[in-house]
């Protein structure tokens, strides 16, 4: 639910969150 919503959200912080790279990672994973 949401998943564009979190994919935009992480690009717009950028790389300045830890978590957020980990979420992507695990995001592309489970794409």
């Amino acid at each position: 639910m949401g998943f564009r919503e979190l994919f935009i959200r992480v690009i717009v912080t950028g790389g300045c969150g830890f978590i957020g790279n980990n979420l992507v990672e695990r995001l592309i994973r489970e794409a």
